[in-house]
């Protein structure tokens, strides 16, 4: 008998319309790897009497993570984005249709389903995207990696999966914007990680969480650039490029990426902006005797603007309707 690989089975996501409800797949995803977690944990206990021996057990609790990596493409990115994020606006009456994407206080309860080759299906429902990373380096494709949080699970029919035609972004499809300006041939790789806390710690009367609940979000920024001249090096540390001294007041800034598909019509593209920056760190290449070019890592997070959403995605592509 064929062992199955673990290459075989389908990955899928659904937008539950209720709490309590489970759905099959609507949007699925070739990926690049999909991590569930079965947290089963049951206590042994030993009592007086036959103190030498455990002699029942019972079960404490049960809690279903997990964690997926696909490669970024144009419609189910934005969707996923869509279901973390909890809103979208879309405008256009044809191809290609403009997806406004940003927070909401509205907490959005997913199922996610993952299939083992035709041996068992797994649906993680009343479940909460608690992480989303969009991340790409010189010479490689875009990757949304992303955690989840679920209450419980089932264990539904085979759905057949059907995905989209578009081909993933690469880093060569990106363009950056910092502090408001272009920045061309600097930067070579990138993240934007947004992570929730979440409350999950809620059973009454059973072992599994009775609701899963974002408590607060973080986003950073970070990337590295060649260190053509002094400006974002003095920038981050002084707030200025002129700057001469490190003073009491953070330095503040913008990032932006713009993906967009090469020669593809309609359009294809996927913007990420963050409008209010506070940078963290800027450090340049240790000096070394190799001599290799002088590059600057440089962090920075997400703080809410005066006006605005803390972050924005616009997401251009054939979907007609709204994710949310």
């Amino acid at each position: 008998m064929q062992v199955p690989g673990t290459a075989e089975g389908y990955f899928g996501i659904g937008k539950q319309t209720a709490w309590g409800t489970s759905v099959p797949p609507v949007k699925f995803s070739y990926y690049k790897a999909v991590n569930p977690n079965y947290k089963i944990v049951s206590t042994p206990v030993r009592e007086g009497g036959n103190s030498f021996d455990n002699i029942w057990a019972f079960r404490k609790s049960a809690d279903f993570v997990g964690s997926f990596d696909v490669y970024a493409r144009p419609d189910s990115a934005a969707a996923f984005l869509a279901y973390y994020f909890g809103s979208d606006v879309i405008t256009g009456t044809s191809d290609p249709y403009l997806h406004t994407i940003e927070p909401s206080t509205v907490d959005v309860p997913v199922s996610i389903e993952a299939e083992y080759k035709t041996l068992d299906v797994v649906r993680f429902h009343d479940a909460l995207i608690s992480s989303a990373a969009l991340q790409s380096s010189s010479g490689g494709p875009v990757e949304l990696k992303m955690t989840w949080d679920a209450c419980n699970i089932e264990f539904p029919s085979i759905a057949t999966a059907a995905y989209e035609t578009d081909n993933p972004y690469v880093f060569w499809d990106a363009a950056f914007e910092v502090d408001g300006s272009p920045v061309v041939g600097e930067i070579h790789n990138f993240a934007i990680t947004c992570k929730d806390k979440l409350f999950t710690n809620v059973r009454t009367s059973h072992p599994y969480k009775d609701v899963v609940k974002a408590a607060n979000r973080m986003i950073t920024v970070k990337f590295k650039m060649f260190l053509y001249t002094k400006d974002m090096f003095r920038k981050v540390l002084t707030g200025s490029i002129a700057g001469t001294t490190v003073g009491n007041l953070p330095s503040l800034g913008s990032f932006k990426v713009s993906l967009a598909l090469e020669g593809v019509t309609p359009a294809r593209s996927l913007i990420v902006t963050i409008p209010n920056i506070v940078y963290e760190a800027s450090e340049p290449s240790a000096q070394s005797a190799d001599n290799k070019p002088l590059e600057l890592d440089v962090a920075a997070t997400a703080i809410l603007p005066d006006s605005g959403s803390i972050i924005k995605v616009e997401a251009s592509n054939g979907e007609a309707a709204a994710y949310i």
